[in-house]
């Protein structure tokens, strides 16, 4: 819900990317990230205009619904949204997580990067 209200600030007030620093996560935040599962978009929705907020729930970012991932366990690996054509549209939107607290959004291939150094470093 955080990251609704980040969004509807930046819409509202304006963006404060001209300040965009570089994210340095807690422990706390690492591991709502790995709570997550194996794939970057669980738990999004796909807003108009291509922002992705977190929904606080098992949703489906990619798929541009709301609707829960179709997958059980989400996994970014094996997921049929994963393709090119979809990676190309989907590096042009940006992200809202609710685990940064942040007051802007940030990029999603950013998230993505931050997401994989997440869950491929060790607790």
């Amino acid at each position: 819900m955080k990251s609704f209200l980040n969004f509807l600030k930046r819409v509202f007030f304006g963006s404060d990317s001209d300040n965009k620093k570089e994210i340095v996560l807690t422990e706390e935040q690492k591991e709502k990230i790995r709570k997550r599962g194996n794939c970057p978009f669980h738990g999004f929705m796909l807003l108009p205009g291509g922002f992705f907020v977190d929904s606080a729930g098992n949703g489906c970012g990619p798929s541009g619904e709301m609707r829960p991932c179709g997958m059980g366990v989400a996994d970014w690996s094996n997921c049929s949204w994963n393709i090119p054509e979809n990676m190309e549209i989907l590096s042009k939107t940006t992200i809202f997580p609710d685990e940064l607290k942040l007051s802007r959004d940030i990029s999603v291939p950013e998230w993505i990067k931050m997401f994989k150094e997440v869950r491929n470093s060790s607790t």
